[in-house]
C-alpha cells in the first residue's frame, strides 16, 4: 500500500475517532443526565423509543445494506450517480409505506405513551432511511470524514437541549422525543443539501433505476437480516421485560445496557475505519489484517471493562434508585464487550469476505437460543439477572465460534490472543463476583499491568503501526 494510502487510513481513523469521542462524550452527558432527571416509567418510556428506533431499519428491506457491499472500495466521484438517483426514488417509496405502516401500528395502540412512541418511530423511518442512505455511501466510499461530521452533528444537538431538562414541566420522555427528532431532521435537511448529487440530477431510465434498486436489495437483503438478528441477540432481553415485567423492571434493565454501552463507541469506531481499508487489501492479506483486529480488540477489552467501575461509583452515588442494576451489571459489561468483538472483528470479515449467509446462519441461530433460554428462564425466575446470563452464554458460543469459522475461511489459525481475551472476561467476572468493588479494582489493576507487561511488544507494535498507517497494510 502507497504512503498516501497509509495516511489516508491515519487521518479516517483521526477524523472518525474525533467524532466518536463527541458522541462518547455526549452518550455521557444522556446516560447520567437523563435518568437522573426523569421518573423510573418517564425514563423507561424514553427508552422504548430508543430501543425500537434502532430497528426502523428494517423497511429498508437491504438496500442501503447493499450500497455499502456494491460501492465498498470505490471513490465518491466513480459512482453511478444517474442510476444511484433513480434508485434512491424508489427507496424514498420503500420507506414512505413504512413509515405509513408504523403510524397504522401507532393508532392500534390504546397505550397512550404508546401510541406518541411509535408515531415519534414512524416519523424516524423517513429520517433515518435517508441519512442511513447518504451515511452508508459515504462509509462505502471510505469518505468518512465527511462521516465523522455525520454522526456527532445532532448528538451535540440534542445534548445541548437537555438543558430543558431544568425546568419541570418539561422533564418528560414527550420533550425528549421531540427534541430528538428536530435534531435528526435539522441533520436531515443539511445532508440532502451537502450530498445533493445522490438524489438530485440527471436520472437513467426507470428500468435501469428499478433493476439498480433491486440489485441493492438483493445485496443487502441477507446483511439487513444478519444484523438485525445480530442486534435482537442484544435487544431481546429488553422486549421480554417490556411485555412480561413491569415499566420499572425494563428502566433498571434499559439503565444497565445504556450505562454498559457507553464503552462500545471506540469499538463502532475503529469498525466503520476497518471495512473500507479492508476492501482496499488483496484477500491474500486478510488473514494478516484479521490478526491485527483481533490484537486491537484485546487491547480495547481492558479499557472497556474498566469502565465497570466508575459506573458502580456512579450508581452508588447518584443513581441509588438504579441500585438494583449493579447485581447484573458486570456480566452485562462482558455482553457489551462480545457485542463489540462481533461487530468490530467478526462481522466486519463476513462483510468483506461476502459471507452473508453464513453470517445470517449464525446470528438467527444465537437469536433463537437466546430468545428461548432468556423467556424461560425469566418466566421462572423473574430476574433480570437471568436475561443477562442467558444472552451471555449465546453471545459468547456465537461470537468464538464466528471466529474460527472465519479463521478456516482465510486459512488462518486458532490464536492464543483468543485465550487471552476469555481468561480476562473470565477473571472480571469471577472478581466482581466475589469481591467487594474496591478489592475487585484492585485486583483487575494488578492483573492487567500484567497483562501490559506480557504484551508489551504487541501493545508497542499496534500503537506504532495505527500511528504510522501500517495498520491499513
Amino acid at each position: 500500500m502507497t504512503r498516501h494510502k497509509s495516511t489516508s487510513f491515519v487521518r479516517n481513523a483521526i477524523f472518525v475517532f474525533g467524532s466518536q469521542m463527541i458522541v462518547l462524550a455526549t452518550g455521557f452527558v444522556k446516560a447520567f443526565a437523563i435518568p437522573a432527571t426523569l421518573s423510573i416509567s418517564d425514563y423507561g418510556y424514553w427508552q422504548i423509543y430508543l430501543f425500537y428506533t434502532l430497528y426502523v431499519g428494517v423497511t429498508t428491506l437491504g438496500y442501503t445494506d447493499g450500497l455499502y457491499l456494491k460501492y465498498g472500495g470505490f471513490d465518491l466521484q466513480d459512482l453511478p450517480f444517474a442510476k444511484l438517483r433513480m434508485a434512491n426514488l424508489f427507496y424514498l417509496l420503500l420507506i414512505t409505506a413504512g413509515c405509513t405502516g408504523f403510524l397504522v401500528f401507532a393508532g392500534l395502540n390504546e397505550d397512550f405513551p404508546r401510541q406518541v412512541i411509535f408515531a415519534a418511530i414512524a416519523l424516524n423511518v423517513i429520517v433515518l432511511g435517508v441519512i442511513a442512505n447518504i451515511g452508508l455511501t459515504l462509509q462505502a466510499v471510505n469518505e468518512l470524514r465527511a462521516y465523522s461530521y455525520l454522526v456527532s452533528a445532532d448528538k451535540i444537538f440534542f445534548t445541548l437541549c437537555l438543558f430543558g431538562l431544568v425546568f419541570d414541566d418539561l422533564r418528560n420522555f414527550y420533550y425528549l422525543i421531540i427534541m430528538d427528532l428536530i435534531s435528526k431532521y435539522l441533520l436531515l435537511i443539511f445532508l440532502l443539501y451537502q450530498y445533493r448529487q445522490l438524489f438530485f440530477g440527471g436520472v437513467a431510465a426507470v428500468s435501469e433505476g428499478f433493476r439498480e434498486f433491486r440489485s441493492s436489495l438483493g445485496a443487502g437483503s441477507q446483511l439487513l437480516i444478519a444484523n438485525l438478528s445480530g442486534m435482537l441477540i442484544f435487544g431481546a432481553g429488553r422486549i421480554i421485560v417490556e411485555y412480561s415485567g413491569s415499566i420499572e423492571s425494563y428502566a433498571h434493565y434499559a439503565f444497565a445496557v445504556s450505562i454498559a454501552s457507553i464503552v462500545f463507541v471506540s469499538v463502532s469506531a475503529l469498525s466503520v475505519v476497518v471495512y473500507p481499508a479492508l476492501k482496499r487489501l488483496p484477500r491474500a492479506n486478510y488473514s494478516s489484517y484479521f490478526e491485527k483486529t483481533n490484537n486491537a480488540f484485546l487491547v480495547m477489552l481492558f479499557f472497556m471493562l474498566s469502565g465497570f467501575f466508575p459506573a458502580v461509583l456512579a450508581i452508588d452515588h447518584v443513581f441509588v434508585k438504579y441500585q438494583q442494576v449493579i447485581e447484573f451489571l458486570a456480566p452485562m459489561f462482558v455482553v457489551i464487550v462480545l457485542q463489540g468483538k462481533m461487530t468490530l472483528v467478526n462481522n466486519t470479515f463476513f462483510k468483506a469476505l461476502r459471507l452473508e449467509t453464513p453470517m445470517l446462519f449464525a446470528n438467527l441461530s444465537a437469536l433463537v437460543v437466546v430468545c428461548v433460554l432468556s423467556t424461560t428462564m425469566f418466566l421462572s425466575t423473574g430476574a433480570l439477572a437471568s436475561i443477562v446470563f442467558a444472552t451471555l452464554f449465546t453471545v459468547f458460543v456465537c461470537v468464538y465460534a464466528c471466529e474460527f469459522y472465519l479463521r478456516q475461511k482465510m486459512g488462518g489459525r486458532f490464536s492464543a490472543n483468543t485465550f487471552w481475551e476469555i481468561g480476562a472476561l473470565a477473571v472480571f467476572l469471577v472478581i466482581t463476583t466475589v469481591f467487594s468493588t474496591s478489592v475487585s479494582l484492585l485486583v483487575w489493576i494488578l492483573f492487567s499491568l500484567y497483562v501490559a507487561i506480557l504484551k508489551r511488544d504487541q501493545v508497542v507494535c499496534f500503537v506504532e503501526k495505527l500511528r504510522t498507517g501500517e495498520f491499513a497494510k
